[in-house]
């Protein structure tokens, strides 16, 4: 009687083990069919051209990667949002519809970059920003003064946000 429950248990294991090792079999399979960098990985959603630039060089273009586009804005001393966010944390969406509806009201005069938390590229980023929670925002003056703000902002606080870096300080 015992070892026909041994057999019976070793055999329910061994179908569990099974199942679960063609659970990862399809999963590591969809991986693979998307690109060894794309999982969790999104486009950086605010790279979008940058405000025009007094003096700008036409050998210097707008860059692709977040981080670039920063260093672009700084060598141009431009006022700068740099939102730190996820593609699937409810307060980043939040943050990214916030500011997505005054973006129009300021894409002139300010610099947008957003950082996904999820794509690896910007890892180097997120560790040189120190950003430990998100939504993270920096807002960072033509000087390069920046202020950190975490968590999602509203609309009127995003704003005053951004007049204040225009203002300079």
């Amino acid at each position: 009687m015992k070892a026909s429950r041994k057999k019976k248990r070793g055999f329910r294991w061994l179908v569990g083990g099974l199942v679960v090792l063609a659970v990862v079999a399809v999963l590591a399979a969809k991986a693979l069919q998307a690109g060894p960098d794309a999982v969790g990985a999104q486009p950086i959603e605010g790279s979008q051209a940058p405000p025009s630039v007094a003096g700008a060089d036409a050998n210097d273009p707008w860059p692709a990667g977040a981080a670039e586009q920063l260093d672009w804005a700084m060598r141009h001393q431009m006022p700068t949002m740099l939102l730190f966010r996820s593609v699937d944390c409810i307060p980043c969406k939040l943050m990214a519809e916030v500011t997505e509806a005054v973006r129009g009201d300021y894409e002139n005069d300010i610099v947008f970059i957003t950082v996904i938390t999820n794509d690896r590229a910007n890892r180097a980023l997120i560790q040189q920003a120190g950003v430990q929670s998100i939504p993270t925002s920096f807002f960072i003056t033509r000087s390069g003064q920046p202020k950190r703000i975490v968590g999602a902002l509203s609309e009127h606080a995003l704003r005053t946000q951004l007049s204040l870096i225009l203002e300079g300080e």
